[in-house]
Formats: structure tokens, C-alpha cells, sequence
């Protein structure tokens, strides 16, 4: 693989295949209405655009943490939040990014471009215990010392040990993402994008179930200003040895 991929500004259009050490989900209960939205579910430049198009439908959220070690622009880390699902005029159904954060320049700089995801910089430790029996997440802006989330996903004895192989077919178009286009954002890397993006990303992998929680003050995941202070359910599922690929989006403006 060419190094100059690599480089911050390196423009990789799709398609992309990646492979992830670990993809941890954590299930939130549905939100009623887009006014019932927590804060911090998006940036305050972004918020409107996020909200524009389609109907907001909810259903099961969720906040994904991912660790990729390979990828067209090499290894990067990935924290983020859905609130749920819209539906189109057109009869289709798509849950959409709101709030998320990646490890690499790259990955914000083609996310957006590619696929309309509005990814933007922070830092990232995602440690495993000596054991292998805890996973503990932390993320913080650049520059900081103090993490906007924090959480901890433990191994169920013998419940943990079950790993059942899991292919996307089987879930059809539900995990479709369905972006609207993007401002541009306060950092050059932050680019806008000028089209709706539709893109349904194939995966295998081997998934079991663990324990999730909160480690920030009261117990909660994230602070409520940089990433919503959600409360997602105890069991969280975690995905290893993941295979997905993000295809070329398709666009359109009358979605």
C-alpha cells in the first residue's frame, strides 16, 4: 500500500475495505421525536443540516466504538452516535451518524467527502485488561487531558465465551446509512459535502455479548456537551474480526 495514503490530506474515495479488531454496540432505547434528542447529539454548525430531510422515526439507537487495524488509509480508531432511523419520500429507510469521532485526519477528511459522515478529530485509548477480561474506552479532544467518554465493557463468565459467526445478509437494508449533505466544518479537514449519501456497508464477523458501563461522574458514558450523555442498555454486544467494505454512495438530491 502506497505511503502517501497515509498522509492527513490523502484523498481515498470509496470503495473501502476495512477489517476492525473489535466493534462494540451499545443498544439505546428509541427517542419519540427529533425534539427529544440529548445533548451533544450533534455539533452546533452541523445540527441543522443533520436534522434537514426525511422523517425522523426512531426506533433503536445506538453508539458504536470501533478499533480498525487495517484500512485504505492504515489503523484508526472510531467512536459514534445514531440516533435512530428516517424514512424518505421514496419509501426507503436509513439510520444516520450524527456525532462522531475518529482517530485519523484521513478518515475525517474522507468520511465527509465519501459519505457525508460528519467525522470530526479527537484521541483515543482503547485498552484491553492484562486478562482479556475488560475493554476500557476513553476518548478526549486533542489537546486534552480529561475524556468527554468514558466507559468499560466486561466479559459475562461463560456467557462471553459464546461467539456466534454473524453476516450482514441476514440483516437485508436495515443498517443502511443515509447521510444529508454537510456544511463545512471549522477546520480545513472538515469538508462539506454537496449530495445525500446512501450506502448499505456489507459485514462479517463473530459477536458475543458483554456488560457495559459508564465511567465519567454518575456513572455516565460521555458528558453530554462533546457527546450525548445517553444511557444505553447493560448488555453490549461486541463484534471481533470484522470484514466490512463501504461502497460508493449513492447520491441524489431528492432524497
Amino acid at each position: 500500500m502506497s505511503e502517501d495514503l497515509h498522509r492527513k490530506d490523502a484523498t481515498v474515495p470509496a470503495p473501502w475495505t476495512l477489517k476492525a479488531q473489535f466493534w462494540a454496540i451499545f443498544v439505546l432505547s428509541s427517542h419519540p421525536t427529533k425534539s427529544a434528542f440529548p445533548f451533544g447529539w450533534a455539533t452546533s454548525g452541523e445540527a441543522d443540516a443533520l436534522a434537514e430531510g426525511g422523517e425522523f422515526i426512531g426506533g433503536m439507537g445506538f453508539v458504536m466504538a470501533i478499533a480498525y487495524q487495517d484500512s485504505p488509509i492504515g489503523a484508526y480508531n472510531e467512536l459514534m452516535y445514531i440516533p435512530g432511523q428516517w424514512k424518505y419520500p421514496d419509501g426507503s429507510k436509513g439510520f444516520r451518524v450524527t456525532r462522531i469521532y475518529v482517530s485519523s485526519q484521513a478518515s475525517v477528511l474522507n468520511g465527509r467527502r465519501n459519505w457525508g459522515i460528519p467525522k470530526h478529530l479527537a484521541e483515543f485509548d482503547y485498552v484491553h485488561s492484562t486478562s482479556n477480561s475488560e475493554l476500557k474506552l476513553s476518548v478526549r479532544l486533542p489537546g486534552s487531558t480529561e475524556p468527554f467518554f468514558d466507559a468499560t465493557i466486561s466479559r459475562i463468565p461463560v456467557v462471553s465465551s459464546v461467539k456466534l459467526p454473524v453476516n450482514s445478509k441476514v440483516f437485508g437494508n436495515w443498517m443502511t446509512l443515509i447521510q444529508p449533505p454537510l456544511p463545512q466544518g471549522e477546520k480545513p479537514d472538515e469538508v462539506a459535502s454537496q449530495h445525500w449519501s446512501k450506502v448499505t456497508p456489507p459485514f462479517r464477523c463473530y459477536a458475543y455479548v458483554g456488560k457495559g458501563s459508564g465511567k465519567l461522574d454518575g456513572g455516565r458514558m460521555a458528558d453530554g456537551t462533546n457527546f450525548p450523555a445517553v444511557a444505553p442498555w447493560s448488555l453490549v454486544t461486541v463484534l471481533e474480526n470484522v470484514d466490512v467494505a463501504f461502497g460508493e454512495a449513492n447520491y441524489s438530491t431528492e432524497t
